[in-house]
């Protein structure tokens, strides 16, 4: 999952400073258009080619385990080759949609997430803002600081992927999200050029591993067979905080003349997205008696 999710953050790092060199050169309209027709013409035929549903298209199994045998579409779980002497045994977890939202756990992981998100969309799209309006570079020179933060978050990535292999995620997510509050509260905190490093450093290198993390979390609890319509439905409900967000930064920079409170309460909101990850312990299947 590290080595699959290093394409958002390795891909903003080389097309930060591009984008940035375009807009100064043909205006962000044309880069736009450029943008998408880049999409259309190498991301779309890409994923046509290359991309399957599950390790079971292409005749693996999770994680290599040679005893475990597919079924039929029907089927859900793994099991073990039924040619043993053993009992069929489930090897994984799996929660249809309905049944994850009757944990509490997985509302205690959507609003963290939704704290976290509204933190995230708040600093991602006000960083360049903050650089070129308040610290007065150029919209270029702010492009690098945003290339620097992603080469943080890539170089994060494999550290982050062999610690939640041994930690549980959501003490993994409750580090993550804490370290994260420091990078928008550096930024205002620590002197130009100084702040640069800092944020780099908090919201990147040891905290920008949550487009890692957050998938991970809702696999480990409740398994891949009902994955995509669980990320379905979670998303719609991550999205509004991310449109709120930015939002509310730019008003107050209207008000104020400046992101120092903004940025301040981003901060201060990741952090409580800290405790309430903690408390989103692995869900437990209701006991059944039998008559």
């Amino acid at each position: 999952m590290a080595l699959a999710t290093l394409g958002t953050t390795v891909g903003g790092m080389a097309m930060a400073p591009i984008i940035g060199f375009l807009i100064a050169e043909i205006g962000w309209r044309q880069t736009w258009s450029i943008m998408g027709v880049c999409v259309m013409v190498l991301m779309i035929p890409t994923i046509g080619v290359l991309m399957r549903r599950q390790p079971e298209d292409l005749g693996l199994v999770p994680d290599g385990d040679a005893g475990a045998q597919t079924y039929s579409k029907g089927e859900v779980h793994l099991r073990l080759d039924s040619s043993t002497t053993d009992p069929v045994q489930e090897t994984e977890e799996a929660w249809t949609l309905q049944e994850a939202f009757r944990t509490p756990t997985f509302w205690l992981l959507i609003i963290a997430m939704n704290l976290v998100s509204f933190s995230a969309g708040a600093i991602n799209i006000h960083t360049v803002p903050f650089f070129t309006e308040q610290e007065g570079i150029s919209v270029q020179a702010a492009s690098f600081v945003v290339t620097l933060r992603l080469l943080g978050a890539s170089l994060s990535r494999m550290p982050w992927g062999l610690v939640v292999e041994r930690v549980p995620v959501r003490q993994c997510l409750a580090v993550l999200f804490a370290v994260r509050s420091l990078g928008p509260l550096s930024l205002v905190l620590v002197p130009y050029p100084y702040n640069i490093f800092t944020f780099a450093i908090f919201y990147g290198l040891l905290g920008g591993s949550l487009g890692l993390l957050q998938p991970i979390a809702f696999a480990n609890y409740y398994g891949r067979a009902f994955f995509g319509s669980i990320q379905g439905a979670i998303r719609p409900l991550l999205a509004l905080p991310q449109v709120i967000g930015p939002l509310l930064v730019a008003g107050l920079y209207d008000r104020t003349g400046t992101f120092e409170v903004a940025f301040m309460a981003a901060a201060a909101i990741s952090l409580s997205a800290s405790g309430v990850v903690l408390l989103s312990s692995v869900p437990v299947r209701p006991r059944r008696f039998s008559a």
